[in-house]
């Protein structure tokens, strides 16, 4: 047991598999269908998200609002089917905050940030792209804590193994796409 969840970290990257099968997709679907009524609720339950992570929220509060934020998303693409696969989200938003450091929730907050912008300016591959960042750095978080995620780096020409806090692919995105 990790982070008192049963299943730890195993666990986690089970669940979050299954997202990166649904989300990505989910937010593309959304992206495509998204009225100009569910824009203004899908921007409130961001910025929603985003001030429990900066506040001094609960965990209720944080998983109450992740929740909201990512049913809402599925619920955007009016598939009944979807809007039923939606406990297994939930299952894994509730595995995710209560195991969740600071660093990685502020880089949550960011992440929906962009999920929510693609989505909003109808943007299918921007919307899905931001969902497999979001989902792929929580999962190279537990990859980290269970020591299966290295990053190699040159140092003086020999390669040198080190673990990098966020993984490789958040580290590259947040570095180079989302540069200012």
């Amino acid at each position: 047991m990790l982070y008192g969840v049963d299943g730890g970290a195993d666990l986690a990257i089970d669940v979050i598999g299954v997202r990166l099968m649904l989300e990505p997709q989910t937010a593309a679907l959304a992206a495509s269908k998204i009225t100009d009524e569910q824009i203004v609720e899908l921007i409130r339950l961001d910025e929603n998200v985003r001030r429990t992570i900066a506040s001094n929220y609960s965990h209720q509060e944080h998983i109450d609002a992740e929740i909201a934020y990512h049913s809402f998303i599925a619920n955007c693409c009016g598939n009944r089917i979807l809007k039923s696969l939606i406990p297994v989200v939930n299952n894994s938003i509730h595995l995710a905050v209560t195991t969740w450091d600071k660093s990685l929730r502020d880089g949550a907050a960011l992440q929906h940030a962009h999920i929510t912008s693609a989505i909003c300016r109808h943007d299918i591959m921007g919307a899905q792209y931001a969902m497999i960042v979001h989902l792929n750095n929580s999962r190279e978080f537990y990859l980290s804590e269970l020591g299966k995620l290295q990053k190699t780096t040159t140092i003086a020409g020999r390669h040198k193994k080190e673990r990098h806090p966020h993984g490789c692919l958040s580290f590259l995105v947040q570095h180079f796409c989302y540069a200012k």
